[in-house]
Parts: structure tokens; C-alpha cells; sequence
């Protein structure tokens, strides 16, 4: 089913560079992360969210969606507290199934499996949009580490980055624009 514009709102700092709030907004579909927040920068985030893409550490706050979709790292993703609680405060939630994950790891051949909420989100949405449009999807500039679990580094942040930057490289249906006053400009 091919659906009409969309763009994916990514949480890094390039978001505020810009009065883009207005160019943003006026996408058919606005799709955000996790914890994002339009009420301080309205004038460059803008506020429009169609779809909201969460992961399982990320504080619920009842917001004014169209869809949600979930994601984690466990088995028992239908199962886990967040996702039931999720369920609870919107009617359209969508589990992102383990089958996806592992299509993903094929179809990218490789065998990490803690994609990025981004990651999964371009993934999925390539599948419904004709096209998708990326802005806000420069959060690996900000000083992050690994997130160590059991004294292994388990999430390495290069990776989410090398492949949405291979993505938007491989597929000219991605446009990952950084969208300035003037006009909308292509940015790889």
C-alpha cells in the first residue's frame, strides 16, 4: 500500500539548527522517538506527530498519536509490562515482531541485533512510503558510550550510524535532508 509523504524526526542536534517547525508539520505523516519534545522548540521541531517509535526504556506519557510502535530487545516482546502498559494508553500499538529483527539482520547480513528504534523505523517505513524523508538523524554527534551490560559492550553506536548513512547512500527513496529556511536540500 503506497502511502502519501512522511518524515522521520530523529532526536539529534542538527534539529535545532533551523526554524523548520512549519516545513516539518506540513509533511502528511510526522513520525518521532522515544522521548522527543515539541513544546520548547516548536519553531523547529514542529509539533505534528503521527506516529510515535518507542523502545522499552522510555517513560509512557499519554500523547495524541495515530500509531505507536514498540520495540525491545527481549523474546517476549507481547508479553513485556511496557508494551501491555503501552496498550493500555493507545489503541494502536504495534509490537516490532522478532521475525522483522531477524529479516532485518538477513536483509543487512550481518548478525547484531540491537538495531536502533531509527534503524527499525526506516526499515519499516520503506516498506510503507514510496519515499521517506530523514532529518534529525545526526544523534551520534552527541558524546555518547557504549552501553555496557555484564561488562560487555553490547551497543555500539558506529553501527546505527554507518548503516542509515549506507541506507540513504543505497536507496534514492530515502531523503535525508537538512531542511533550512530557504528550500529542502539534499545532505549525505
Amino acid at each position: 500500500m503506497e502511502k502519501s509523504t512522511i518524515i522521520l524526526v530523529g532526536n539529534g542536534p542538527s534539529l535545532l539548527d533551523n526554524k523548520n517547525g512549519s516545513k516539518i508539520d506540513s509533511f502528511d505523516t510526522v513520525l518521532r522517538f522515544n522521548l522527543y519534545n515539541t513544546d520548547k522548540h516548536s519553531e523547529y521541531t514542529g509539533v505534528k506527530t503521527n506516529i510515535w517509535f518507542t523502545v522499552s526504556n522510555v517513560r509512557i506519557t499519554k500523547r495524541k498519536v495515530d500509531e505507536v510502535y514498540f520495540h525491545c530487545w527481549y523474546k517476549d516482546k507481547e508479553t513485556h509490562p511496557y508494551y501491555l502498559k503501552l496498550q493500555e494508553y493507545f489503541d494502536n500499538t504495534k509490537v516490532i515482531s522478532e521475525d522483522l529483527l531477524t529479516e532485518m539482520r538477513r536483509h543487512f547480513d550481518t548478525k547484531y541485533g540491537m538495531f536502533s528504534t531509527g534503524m527499525i523505523a526506516i526499515y519499516v517505513m520503506l516498506k510503507q512510503y514510496k519515499q521517506i524523508t530523514l532529518t534529525g538523524f545526526d544523534w551520534w554527534n552527541k558524546e555518547y558510550k557504549l552501553l555496557n551490560i555484564g561488562g560487555e559492550p553490547r551497543y555500539n553506536v558506529e553501527f546505527p550510524k554507518q548503516y542509515i548513512l549506507k541506507l540513504v547512500k543505497r536507496h534514492k527513496n530515502i531523503l535525508h535532508k537538512y531542511i533550512d529556511n530557504a528550500n529542502l536540500q539534499r545532505k549525505v
